[in-house]
Order: structure tokens, then C-alpha cells, then sequence
């Protein structure tokens, strides 16, 4: 009876279409019309110590539907979360999965809750079968000016058949992270980080990915915030089955600035980062040394919201084969009509070069360029507790 006292629970349901024009679209000389709803439902279940979320978000697109290469897709998603907290140490444990049909070149780019998405090269822009899924494990420990944590997790994510994959390889394995962070100051922390991720892929390749990091990060007033970290990474890579393994270092080193102060009445937060660090490129199979750029924005005053987020990437050095150069851009607007809807509009694109070596004497250069307009409606449904 008294742990069911101590419980408390929610159920959530929301719904978010939206109607978007692609150019180019499925034929080059027109445009493509799209029509796609998002359910979102939710139950969440609290005690004291403890804490359980379940959500299911199923995708719904009608794609391509002024043309004859409309087609519905369904694409299923959800996760379960559980959390666990006393005296400054949290355990917390994740499920994730996805599985349908996905446009990769036209989904969302806005970050979400002031963090930016992961953005890389795409395939070719046309629905594809994908799968993923993702299994992690997060502890952390708060004591004194020290904040300890840990993460762990196996994930599996790419095309989900044979024609699939020959555009977006299926790619698995573990990864790992240990992060200690130390107040030195009441406005400066420093952070040490090491992580590894292993990654073999449906092509035959395999990835093992290490890194160690140092990082400073100060609070110089309540709305601003910089970081500076360096560091190194090391590639074991191995191009194919049959191959054999080739070591390689990479320098890391990244800046942050994040700023939020009232302006025009309302509430403007910025955030802007540069980093160089390698990264894995899913649809070659091999690492990657990039230089990315990110400016995100937003200003917020009663019921509106305007955002902004920009993401451009260049391999170092630029040119060699698996190389890329990747651009994308989100700019929105939106309007609370009430706490249960609303409306947003806005603009996406996409701008990519990706280089290929089809043999030693020719590099040749793939490139594909996207514009998205869309707007949007969001309705959501009174919360109920019990």
C-alpha cells in the first residue's frame, strides 16, 4: 500500500503533422509534395528514487504525393528508460529502437533541447528500409566538486535488407565513455573524457575508434558559457574482411560559446561550436577527419519561437577519397495558439559533396542539393495523472 502511494504515473499523446515541398523532388523537373504525422505516446511512472518512461512515436509519410512515385511509409520507433537516484549517484538504463521506411535526406534538422542532432552524408535521396536500435547504460556520481560518470552501450543502425544496405551499410558494435569533471572554481570546471567505440559493418569493414580529452569549461555570468578542449584519437581500421588492420592518429580539439540574454522584449539563447575530431563515415566505412562548424539560435516572447541551426563540415584534407563537404540549414517560426496546438513553418536544405576513387588516377566528386519548405501542426492532448 505505501509503495503504491509513493508512485505517481502520466499518460501523454501528441500529434505533429506536417506539409513539406522538396526540390528537387522524385522527377528533377518538378517539385515533390509530402504529408507526414508523427503520434507521440507516452506513459511515465515516478517514485522518490525512481522513475520509468515508455513512449511508442510512429512515423506516417505520404511521399512524393503530386507525382506517380507517391508512396505511404510507416516508420516505427520507441524506448523505454529507466532511472534510479539516491545520495548523488544515478544509475539510469535505455532501449531504443527503430524500424519502417525513412527519407534520411529530409528529416528535421532543429537541435532538440538545445543540443544539436548527429548530421553526416546521406544516400541518395528515396525511401529506404532502416533499422536501429540501441542499448545503454549511464551511471553517475556527484560528490563534493566532483562529478563522475560512465557510459555503455551496443548499438546496431543502417539499411534492413540487401538493397538497402547497398546504399547504407548495417553497422554494430560497442561503445564506451568515462568522464570525470572537478569544480575548480565556482564558475570552472575541468573535464577529462576517454572514449572507444568498436564498429564493424555489412561491407566487411571494422572501426575501432579511441580518444582522450581535456577540457576547461567557464561560466562567466549566469547567461554565458565557454569551452575549450584538446586531445587525441587513434583508428584501427580495417577496409575489408580480408584486410589487414592500419592504425592511425587524429588530433581532437574543440571550442564552445553559448550566450543567453533578453533581446527585442523576448529571450535570445545562441550557441556556436568549431571541432576538429574524427569521425566515422557510415556509408564507406571508414574514419574521417573533420573540420564542423555549428551556430544554433533561438528567440522566444510569449507564444513565439523563431530558431535557426547550421551545421557545415569539410574532411581534412579536403579532396581524398571518402572525403566530404556537408552543409545543412533550419530556420522556423512558430506559434502557441494555446498550451494544446501549435503552428510552425520554415526552411531546410541540404548541400552535399562526397568523393569517391573509382581508380587510383580519378577522384570524382558526388554531389546532391536539397531545398525543404514546410509547415507544420502540433496538438496535444490534456496530460492525465493518476
Amino acid at each position: 500500500m505505501g509503495l503504491a502511494a509513493a508512485l505517481t504515473g502520466a499518460v501523454s499523446l501528441a500529434d505533429r503533422t506536417e506539409l513539406r515541398v522538396r526540390s528537387p523532388g522524385a522527377d528533377d523537373s518538378q517539385p515533390s509534395a509530402d504529408a507526414e504525422t508523427v503520434v507521440t505516446a507516452r506513459v511515465t511512472l515516478e517514485s522518490h528514487t525512481t522513475s520509468l518512461d515508455v513512449s511508442y512515436t510512429p512515423r506516417l509519410t505520404l511521399w512524393d504525393a503530386n507525382t506517380s512515385a507517391r508512396a505511404v511509409v510507416l516508420m516505427n520507433a520507441g524506448e523505454v528508460r529507466g532511472r534510479w537516484s539516491s545520495r548523488g549517484v544515478t544509475l539510469a538504463l535505455a532501449e531504443s529502437a527503430r524500424y519502417g521506411q525513412v527519407n534520411i535526406a529530409s528529416v528535421a534538422l532543429t537541435p532538440v533541447d538545445g543540443q544539436p542532432g548527429r548530421v553526416d552524408v546521406v544516400p541518395i535521396a528515396q525511401a529506404l528500409a532502416y533499422e536501429q536500435t540501441e542499448t545503454s547504460l549511464v551511471a553517475r556520481v556527484e560528490r563534493a566538486r566532483w562529478v563522475l560518470g560512465s557510459t555503455v552501450s551496443y548499438q546496431v543502425s543502417g539499411g534492413a535488407d540487401s538493397a538497402a544496405r547497398a546504399l547504407l551499410p548495417l553497422q554494430y558494435g560497442p561503445s564506451g565513455e568515462l568522464r570525470a569533471a572537478y569544480a575548480a572554481t565556482r564558475r570552472t570546471q575541468v573535464i577529462t573524457a576517454a572514449t572507444g567505440s568498436e564498429t564493424a559493418f555489412s561491407t566487411g569493414s571494422e572501426i575501432v575508434l579511441v580518444d582522450l580529452t581535456q577540457g576547461v569549461r567557464t561560466q562567466w555570468s549566469a547567461g554565458t558559457e565557454t569551452g575549450l578542449t584538446l586531445g587525441a584519437s587513434a583508428a584501427r581500421v580495417r577496409v575489408a574482411a580480408d584486410a589487414e588492420h592500419k592504425f592511425t592518429p587524429y588530433p581532437v580539439a574543440e571550442m564552445q560559446a553559448a550566450r543567453a540574454s533578453p533581446a527585442l522584449g523576448g529571450r535570445l539563447t545562441l550557441r556556436a561550436a568549431l571541432r576538429l575530431a574524427p569521425v566515422v563515415n557510415r556509408l564507406v566505412g571508414q574514419v574521417d577527419e573533420r573540420l564542423q562548424a555549428v551556430v544554433a539560435g533561438g528567440w522566444t516572447k510569449r507564444k513565439w519561437t523563431v530558431s535557426a541551426y547550421a551545421n557545415a563540415q569539410q574532411s581534412v584534407p579536403p579532396g581524398a577519397s571518402g572525403a566530404v563537404q556537408l552543409l545543412v540549414g533550419e530556420v522556423g517560426c512558430a506559434y502557441a495558439v494555446s498550451p494544446a496546438v501549435t503552428l510552425d513553418a520554415g526552411a531546410r536544405m541540404l548541400a552535399q559533396r562526397a568523393y569517391q576513387t573509382a581508380d587510383p588516377a580519378a577522384t570524382t566528386a558526388a554531389t546532391f542539393l536539397q531545398f525543404i519548405a514546410f509547415a507544420g501542426l502540433t496538438v496535444r492532448a490534456p496530460t492525465s495523472h493518476f
